[in-house]
């Protein structure tokens, strides 16, 4: 392995959690972090000069230089013998990028070419990626075991169309997913495809978006009724929260309401009154 002398020990690979992977300009950031007292995080840095890489790792006292060498080629290798060895099951796997946009394509697919010949998926319960593009989103997704996957965050920081994102072929057998998205301008196309989705496919039970901007339309369009889904917008602070919401069937209504008591009990007149107000009020928005 290239960035230190020894491979992980036995109890770093039963107890690794975290992988994040972050591209800054001519540097590639890799943070293992792992679920256990005796074994720190380690982070290792490879850097790109001309057509040489440096590979550091301060916490092991270690440095290497190899002359024509790829950074991301370096990294590669080095997490195909880590996911190799240790079989994780992660909490979280994080990629990301400061700067250098042309060089993430490069990062997503080699991560692409680690994980396609495994022979199980790789097993994450939540996936962090910030990403220019829907084809980034696939490369890792595809590859991911759909029972261990809950939540998936994304930032899109390019021009990323919400619908063919959540068309993706790469969704099929996920289901009951949390997602988080953070992107420049919620439009009111983003909320039909929204829409769509969440009352068609089985996929997300939530949605939350975060937004920069909202277009008015799409504003507007929030404050109409969208049932049977539960949608929450909180302007102050630039969320939307889209949810599923599963309507009372007549059935359960009218076992709700009682029938009517021979009694002349006030009480009961006025309580039987009040169960139908709401019940009402909740389905259909009737207020007596």
């Amino acid at each position: 392995m290239p960035f230190f002398p020894e491979p992980l020990t036995g109890l770093q690979k039963a107890c690794l959690k975290q992988l994040s992977i972050t591209l800054h300009a001519d540097t590639i950031c890799l943070w293992l972090n792992f679920f256990c007292l005796t074994s720190d995080p380690l982070k290792i840095q490879y850097q790109q000069k001309e057509s040489n890489t440096t590979v550091l790792c301060k916490k092991k006292n270690f440095q290497a230089f190899m002359e024509d060498t790829d950074f991301v080629t370096v990294l590669q290798e080095d997490l195909t013998i880590i996911l190799e060895e240790s079989e994780p099951e992660l909490q979280e796997l994080h990629i990301g990028f400061q700067e250098s946009e042309e060089q993430i394509d490069r990062v997503f697919a080699s991560i692409e070419d680690l994980l396609k010949p495994r022979k199980d998926k790789l097993k994450v319960k939540n996936i962090n990626l910030e990403i220019r593009n829907s084809e980034q989103l696939t490369s890792v997704l595809q590859y991911l075991d759909s029972e261990n996957l809950k939540t998936v965050d994304l930032k899109l920081k390019g021009i990323v169309d919400l619908r063919n994102l959540l068309e993706l072929d790469a969704w099929k057998e996920k289901n009951g997913l949390e997602m988080n998205v953070a992107l420049d301008t919620f439009l009111v196309m983003d909320l039909e495809a929204l829409k769509e989705n969440l009352i068609q496919q089985p996929t997300f039970d939530t949605v939350t978006i975060y937004y920069d901007r909202i277009h008015q339309d799409a504003f507007e369009s929030l404050h109409h009724n969208h049932q049977p889904l539960g949608i929450s917008h909180y302007p102050h602070s630039h969320k939307i929260s889209f949810s599923r919401v599963h309507l009372i069937s007549p059935n359960v209504i009218q076992q709700a309401i009682p029938y009517p008591s021979t009694s002349n009990s006030v009480s009961g007149v006025i309580g039987n009154y009040v169960i139908i107000r709401n019940i009402l009020k909740y389905v259909g928005g009737v207020d007596m």
